[in-house]
């Protein structure tokens, strides 16, 4: 099995005073420790939700699918589930009543009340390093700003005991909108730290001075490498003609419904490239600015000597095999996945 991935450095995952860790809340790494501990503690999928769609969120909710601590080494793998808008065509279903970890795929259309249209999302976190590496396979998807979105929602109102909330409001694990009274190191509300507050900065990792290494071999430079993400609909699951779409559908169902999902494709384009110093430097500046969210996935100089020198430096690398045991049914699980990327870990960045 094929994976990409692309390495995040962590620069806060957990709770701080103005940007500074404080004395008696947990580390980076037991926070994730109790992240996947609560959310593979919920009785069902569905009530895993830690934020509200929105639009300075994400557009759709975000679920636990499942989670893997390994406490050896401190590193955790977190599988999300990345809600869209459609649940007919090429799409996965995830069973809302299920528990995380156990939740059952469908691929069919189906009941939009017992299963969460969308697609899996997974991330290997090294907090010891405070590094992650975002995980992409070909039947999962992107979700970064999913993640970070999440962890705030579950470090904000979910975890215990640090979230202390107001005695009179029920908490269930359906109830996350709850009255906040503050942040506590110990659970106390006599121990409410006023200024404390959750933090989740999570950023490309542009390892090592780029642009010094792009410049020491400008002059051997001759091609440049363009890797970007292609997304385009296709109803070539849609065994029906198109009059038996608008005899079932409707008229205007039946003529313009794709069934498909947008597929997405990665396409790697070629140019010759002898750039000059001044070159090299403008084409850096402008692509310090967009990542992978922004389609362009990757961009290469190679060299007459066969050097690759990416303008992300190494926190990108495509293609890498792994071999997971078993059939996959919609999602790899945590643990099964955890022990793959381990026993691959070298060809990992």
């Amino acid at each position: 099995m094929k994976v990409s991935c692309t390495v995040y450095d962590i620069a806060r995952l957990g709770y701080y005073n103005r940007g500074e860790e404080v004395a008696g809340f947990p580390s980076m790494e037991k926070c994730l420790d109790s992240f996947v501990d609560w959310g593979k503690s919920v009785t069902q999928i569905d009530n895993t939700k830690t934020y509200a769609p929105s639009g300075s969120t994400t557009r759709h909710a975000t679920f636990f699918a499942d989670g893997h601590h390994d406490r050896a080494s401190g590193e955790t793998v977190v599988v999300l589930w990345k809600e869209v808008n459609s649940n007919k065509g090429d799409v996965y279903g995830l069973s809302r009543s299920n528990r995380p970890g156990h939740g059952q795929v469908t691929t069919r259309s189906f009941d939009y009340k017992k299963y969460i249209p969308g697609f899996p999302v997974y991330f290997w976190f090294f907090p010891r390093e405070k590094k992650m590496l975002a995980l992409e396979f070909e039947h999962s998807d992107k979700g970064k700003m999913n993640l970070v979105h999440y962890l705030y929602g579950f470090l904000g109102w979910r975890a215990t005991p640090w979230c202390v909330s107001s005695s009179k409001v029920k908490v269930t694990e359906h109830n996350y909108d709850k009255t906040l009274l503050g942040y506590s190191p110990d659970g106390s509300s006599s121990n409410i730290h006023g200024h404390v507050k959750p933090r989740v900065d999570i950023d490309i990792c542009k390892s090592g001075d780029v642009l010094k290494q792009l410049l020491a071999v400008r002059p051997k430079i001759t091609r440049l490498q363009r890797t970007e993400a292609i997304e385009f609909s296709s109803d070539a699951n849609e065994s029906r003609t198109v009059a038996e779409r608008v005899y079932e559908d409707g008229v205007f169902k039946g003529l313009v419904y794709k069934p498909r999902r947008l597929a997405k494709v990665r396409y790697k384009s070629e140019i010759t490239w002898k750039p000059t110093y001044e070159e090299v430097v403008e084409l850096f500046d402008e692509v310090s600015g967009v990542g992978p969210s922004d389609g362009l996935e990757n961009l290469v100089a190679l060299t007459s000597d066969q050097k690759r020198v990416s303008f992300f430096g190494n926190a990108i690398k495509d293609d890498i095999d792994i071999s997971v045991a078993g059939k996959i049914d919609g999602f790899v699980p945590a643990g099964k996945l955890y022990s793959a990327l381990d026993g691959a870990r070298k060809l990992f960045p």
